[in-house]
């Protein structure tokens, strides 16, 4: 398959046909049915993209929660290796949903198309023993209805990297996937955002906060440099 969003559909196909011999059962919109025992259990010490799974801060990880907060372009071989990477999945804690880039901007089709094949990945990974989270990433309003398969009280993900902070309390869409889930803990990676925390604590959600790739590796050389001096 190509690496492009050309393939989504062909990706969909293949996934929805995979899960439904794996027995899945999908709701009307074709999202599968995610079962709450193919969520992660207990709390990650660390989060990790895919790319940076080898990085020299990661110590244990079968404590360690894998994510695909990237760039699109690598975020598609997962895809087409989905098989082949499911022994590195089962080494870590848990895997969050991928991340493949979707914007209010874009037809309301498409973006659900998108979602649907971020779910159809995870899905598969959790009908096959590995253990999940629930990525909150959508497109706009219409768009969260995408979420409705998702069980409540499950742990959740989201990613900051490459957004804008949000600017003002009145931007209620993080509230408003999170009233819709109601997770149990929202795990996020990137910079941290203060109308985001404020969001998560009216409503009572639980949160961890881990610091991107980039990020550790800077607060890494920091340490070094203050060991030499």
């Amino acid at each position: 398959m190509k690496h492009d969003a050309c393939s989504i559909p062909e990706y969909v196909d293949l996934f929805t046909k995979r899960l439904a011999s794996l027995g899945c059962t999908f709701n009307d919109n074709g999202f599968p049915a995610l079962e709450s025992n193919w969520f992660m259990h207990g709390e990650p010490h660390d989060m990790v993209t895919f790319t940076m799974r080898n990085a020299p801060y990661i110590k244990d990880r079968g404590r360690t929660l894998l994510c695909f907060y990237s760039s699109d372009r690598r975020i598609y071989p997962r895809f087409d290796k989905i098989d082949q990477n499911l022994p590195i999945y089962r080494e870590f804690m848990g895997v969050v949903a991928p991340d493949l880039t979707v914007t209010p901007d874009m037809d309301v089709e498409w973006q659900k198309e998108i979602i649907l094949a971020n779910q159809l990945f995870i899905a598969l990974l959790g009908a096959q023993g590995v253990k999940i989270v629930q990525n909150l990433r959508i497109g706009s309003e219409e768009s969260l209805q995408c979420l409705s398969n998702t069980p409540q009280g499950i742990p959740c993900a989201t990613g900051t990297l490459g957004c804008a902070r949000t600017k003002s309390p009145a931007d209620t869409r993080f509230t408003e996937k999170l009233l819709s889930v109601r997770p149990s803990i929202v795990y996020l990676y990137g910079k941290e955002d203060d109308v985001m925390r404020s969001q998560l604590e009216l409503t009572g959600t639980p949160c961890k906060w881990f610091h991107d790739a980039h990020q550790r590796m800077k607060e890494r050389h920091s340490e070094k440099q203050i060991l030499i001096v």
